[in-house]
C-alpha cells in the first residue's frame, strides 16, 4: 500500500518493534505506532496522510469552530475546541473530513515524548474497556468508545523553537452531532472548580462522567475524563477516546 509506506517512511531510519499486535517505528525525529486494524483503516481512509500534512502546516492557525480547507486535496479540518491541561500542554481536537470520510484527530503540543509502551497501553485499554462499557450501558450510562488507530509524533519549528506534536487518530461521528464534554461543563475548557458551569443538566452530566471514570479506574483504565469525551447532542451518548491502561 503506497500510502502506508509513505506514512511509515516519515520515520527516518526507524527501529521497528511489535508487542500485542501493536507495531511501532521509532526514529530520531518521528515516532509512529499503529493498531492491528490500521492497514484496513488506511485502506478506507486514503486521504489521511494528506490531511496530516495539512494539519501540521496550519497548527498555529487553528481557532475553535473555524474550518480550514485545503483547496488542493479538498480536506477540511474543523477544531472542535482547544484548551489547556496539565501545565502548558495545548490540546486540539479536530474533525477531519477528506474526500473519503470523516475522522477525529486529537493533537497535543509539547506533551511528554511518546514511548513504545504508550501505544501498547492505549490498545490494551481499548480491549479492557469493551466489557466495562457493556456493564456501564446496562446501568443506563449510555457510553461508547472511539477506538484509536494510529499515534504519530513529530517535531515542528515554531520560530526559533522546536515543538513536539503528537497526533492520536480515531473513528469519529459528524462534528455537528457532538460537543466537547469539557467545553460543556467548564468555561475555557479548563477543569477548575471556579470554571464549572452549574446547571441541572451539567450536574447530571458531571455525575455520569464520574461514574464512568470511577468504574474504568476500578478495572485499570485511565485518562477517562472530560477532556477525552464527547457528548452526542441527539442521543446523549458519551463517547470516550484516547484512554490508557496501567
Amino acid at each position: 500500500m503506497a500510502l502506508f509506506r509513505r506514512l511509515r517512511n516519515w520515520v527516518v531510519r526507524p527501529k521497528k518493534t511489535r508487542h500485542n499486535g501493536v507495531i511501532s517505528y521509532s526514529g530520531s525525529k518521528h515516532k509512529l505506532a499503529y493498531t492491528p486494524g490500521f492497514k484496513a483503516w488506511v485502506k478506507h481512509n486514503p486521504g489521511a496522510l494528506d490531511a496530516f500534512h495539512f494539519i501540521r502546516k496550519n497548527l498555529h492557525n487553528l481557532q475553535p469552530f473555524v474550518a480550514l480547507k485545503d483547496k488542493k486535496t479538498g480536506t477540511t479540518i474543523e477544531p472542535l475546541c482547544t484548551g489547556e491541561y496539565k501545565g502548558n500542554n495545548a490540546l486540539h481536537r479536530l474533525s477531519v473530513v477528506t474526500k473519503d470520510r470523516e475522522f477525529f484527530c486529537k493533537i497535543e503540543l509539547n506533551g511528554k515524548a511518546l514511548t513504545e509502551s504508550d501505544a501498547n497501553r492505549k490498545v490494551e485499554a481499548q480491549r479492557q474497556a469493551k466489557p466495562i462499557i457493556r456493564e456501564l450501558n446496562k446501568h443506563g450510562l449510555n457510553v461508547a468508545l472511539a477506538p484509536t488507530h494510529i499515534i504519530y509524533e513529530t517535531k515542528i519549528k515554531d520560530g526559533d523553537h522546536e515543538q513536539t506534536v503528537t497526533f492520536v487518530v480515531s473513528d469519529f461521528y459528524h462534528a455537528h452531532d457532538v460537543e466537547s464534554v469539557v467545553g460543556k461543563l467548564y468555561h475555557g475548557n479548563n477543569i477548575l472548580p471556579e470554571n464549572y458551569i452549574k446547571t441541572p443538566a451539567n450536574d447530571q452530566l458531571s455525575e455520569r462522567v464520574k461514574q464512568i471514570r470511577n468504574m474504568m479506574l476500578d478495572y485499570g483504565v485511565f485518562d477517562v475524563h472530560a477532556h477525552n469525551m464527547f457528548l452526542n447532542k441527539k442521543t446523549g451518548q458519551i463517547i470516550i477516546f484516547d484512554i490508557n491502561s496501567a
